[in-house]
């Protein structure tokens, strides 16, 4: 069968063909004019394109962190631009190409004083970014520390690191990150042991590349390389930057958690790479004017899929640059709600063994989330998950079924307060269908995490996060307490 790289390949091609056309950009449609009383207009800048920036700002801008971070900034116009798109170009940013233009042009509009109070110097600052770099760099520095129990994986300090570089040019983008990894961690576990690439795409935004920067009710794009697979709510998280707790959700979390062995793997470790393409799009349903903005928004994507043997998945070899299973996988997420409340769900599902001496071994993960928020007040997570993967310890086919869920709530006593307190309740359950214990006596282990601590924003970039983790293990065994430190420092 053919390699999911050929297809690949193929449309890479068609995308570095098209990249020399050039594109008569259109002047931006704006909207009717919708300002909020609040917003300092200076002279320059257009209000309808502010009050559409401050749409799209707070669609999407806030559904991971709190707009304070960026509100409390003033800057120039050139240097939101350069800001936005950087931000835009981290991996599942979701901040569709056609709204870089009116968040910068909002988030300048709210300076008191400075460049873009000034017409001339506004206009100067546009000549200047046209000719600036297409090139921008981002990344995350979060160091951080786990401890208190000899059960936890890779206790004590790790080195956390996300960079990236990006290129965009008209409706066309490349982007490359990667990260540190516990994964392969051998002598020295915990440490930086290993280098993992997340992302290496290419992008075509469709709609502009038809319509240029004009303002659409639609947005369509192509993406083709290695990915970050869109599974799930938390798959948008995956920067250390973005999520707020010290670890990730049980159900995404790898090389973080303690009695391994015996709670097994994850659902789907987070982040998820794999090579292939995936279609990405968002439309408008209800427009009540302003900011309140009901989308939908989809993710159909075909990638190499998972791989193993006949005990189920493996989730090391599945990381493998190459193509190491014959068997792509499909899938796709859908979302649909405004800034205050989205509604999720996410499907993905294929074959991870085709030895021809075995059966051929499928596996299937679901699941549907929910995110809300009001303000810079409460923000509020829910999200489950469910893996159902065939596995072949005897004669017969079993189900391994690995599922679970999580709530998370984070809240502040009010919009500027830099101090916020958090709380997380996760449970993970692992059983077999049918039951099997003679087999595998740890099938059907469980566990339920509590997590509670402080967030304090040490800079409008930057995080400092204080964790207790409480491990609620079956059987009466005693409970294991895990405490944690992270820093995050985005740029």
């Amino acid at each position: 069968m053919r390699r999911l790289w050929m297809v690949i390949a193929l449309s890479f091609s068609f995308m570095t063909a098209s990249i020399g056309y050039t594109q008569e950009i259109a002047e931006p449609a704006l909207p009717p004019t919708n300002q909020s009383p609040d917003l300092k207009k200076p002279a320059g800048l257009d209000p309808g394109l502010i009050a559409s920036g401050q749409a799209a700002f707070e669609r999407n801008c806030t559904s991971c962190h709190d707009s304070g971070r960026s509100l409390q900034k003033q800057k120039s116009l050139g240097a939101w631009r350069r800001t936005v798109r950087r931000m835009a170009a981290m991996d599942d940013a979701n901040v569709p190409s056609g709204d870089i233009e009116s968040i910068a042009v909002y988030l300048a509009s709210r300076n008191s004083n400075g460049a873009s109070n000034d017409t001339e110097s506004v206009l100067s600052k546009i000549e200047q970014d046209i000719s600036e770099s297409d090139i921008s760099l981002f990344g995350t520095v979060s160091p951080l520390w786990r401890g208190g129990s000899p059960t936890l994986q890779n206790n004590g300090f790790f080195p956390q690191l996300f960079l990236g570089a990006a290129w965009e040019k008209g409706a066309f983008s490349v982007k490359a990150t990667a990260c540190t990894s516990c994964h392969g961690a051998g002598e020295d576990p915990g440490f930086l042991n290993r280098i993992d690439l997340l992302n290496a795409s290419v992008r075509v935004d469709i709609g502009k590349l038809l319509y240029g920067e004009c303002t659409r009710e639609w947005q369509l794009s192509l993406e083709g390389g290695r990915l970050v697979v869109p599974f799930g709510a938390f798959a948008s998280q995956v920067n250390p930057g973005v999520y707020r707790t010290v670890s990730m959700p049980l159900i995404y979390n790898m090389g973080q958690r303690v009695r391994d062995d015996d709670l097994g793997d994850p659902v789907l470790p987070m982040p998820y790479s794999d090579e292939g393409l995936n279609v990405a799009g968002s439309v408008a349903l209800i427009d009540f004017g302003g900011s309140d903005v009901i989308n939908l928004s989809y993710d159909f994507y075909v990638v190499n899929g998972l791989n193993g043997n006949e005990e189920g998945i493996d989730f090391d070899r599945s990381r493998e640059l190459l193509d190491n299973n014959s068997n792509p996988a499909v899938g796709g997420r859908v979302t649909i709600g405004s800034r205050f409340l989205r509604l999720g769900s996410s499907v993905m599902g294929g074959r991870f063994s085709d030895n021809p001496g075995l059966q051929r071994l499928n596996y299937l993960i679901y699941g549907f989330d929910a995110v809300a928020r009001y303000e810079n007040l409460l923000r509020f997570l829910f999200e489950y998950a469910q893996r159902n993967t065939d596995t072949l310890p005897a004669a017969d086919i079993f189900t391994e079924k690995v599922s679970g869920y999580y709530f998370e709530l984070e809240g502040r006593l009010c919009n500027e307060s830099k101090l916020s307190a958090l709380a997380r309740w996760d449970h993970q359950n692992r059983n077999n269908s049918p039951p099997d214990t003679v087999l595998d006596p740890t099938l059907g282990f469980a566990t339920t995490r509590f997590t509670y601590g402080l967030n304090y924003a040490v800079s409008s970039n930057s995080l400092l996060m204080v964790n207790h983790e409480i491990w609620m293990l079956p059987q009466h065994q005693p409970h294991i307490d895990v405490f944690g430190v992270r820093y995050s420092l985005t740029f």
